[in-house]
C-alpha cells in the first residue's frame, strides 16, 4: 500500500529557549493538502485507509465495496482526503430510506488512518461533504456509526 508522510510536529521554543517538538495551534488548524471525489484508481487504497483505521476488523471495508457494488454508493459525495498524494482518509455517502419512506443521504463509514488522526482530517472530510450534500435533491443526511 502507499507510503504515508509522517504526521509533522512544529520546531517552537519555550520560555527557556529550548527546542520542543510539539506540533503548534497553527499546524493543527491547516487544511488537508486535497480533498476531492474518490476515483477507481483509488479504491484499492480506501481498502487499506478502512483496515487501517478499523483493524482489526474489516467489516468497514467490505461495506464500502458493497455500497459501490449495490449503486447505493453517491460517487461525487464519496470524497478522500490526500497527503503527500496519498490517500488517508475517505468518507462514503449512500443513498438510504427511513422508516417513513423518506429518501435520505447516509453518512458511513468514515476513516482516518491512525497517523493522521485527530489532525482534522476526518472533519474537513464531514465539512466538504456536508457542503456538497446540500447542492443535491436529499433533504437530511443520518449519521451511521459506532457511539465512540
Amino acid at each position: 500500500m502507499p507510503e504515508l508522510p509522517e504526521a509533522q510536529g512544529h520546531q517552537s521554543s519555550d520560555s527557556l529557549g529550548a527546542a520542543s517538538d510539539i506540533p503548534s495551534r497553527r499546524d493543527w488548524l491547516r487544511p488537508m493538502h486535497e480533498v476531492r471525489p474518490e476515483e477507481p484508481q483509488d479504491f484499492a487504497d480506501i481498502r487499506w485507509v478502512h483496515e487501517r483505521a478499523f483493524a482489526p476488523s474489516g467489516e468497514e471495508a467490505d461495506l464500502v465495496e458493497a455500497l459501490r457494488a449495490s449503486g447505493a454508493h453517491v460517487p461525487d459525495l464519496c470524497l478522500v482526503a490526500l497527503s503527500s498524494g496519498a490517500v488517508v482518509a475517505h468518507i462514503a455517502f449512500s443513498r438510504g430510506y427511513l422508516d417513513s419512506e423518506r429518501p435520505a443521504l447516509v453518512l458511513a463509514p468514515m476513516a482516518v488512518v491512525p497517523e493522521h488522526q485527530r489532525q482534522g482530517i476526518g472533519s474537513a472530510l464531514v465539512s466538504e461533504g456536508l457542503i456538497r450534500a446540500a447542492e443535491t435533491e436529499f433533504s437530511m443526511v443520518v449519521v451511521v456509526g459506532h457511539p465512540t
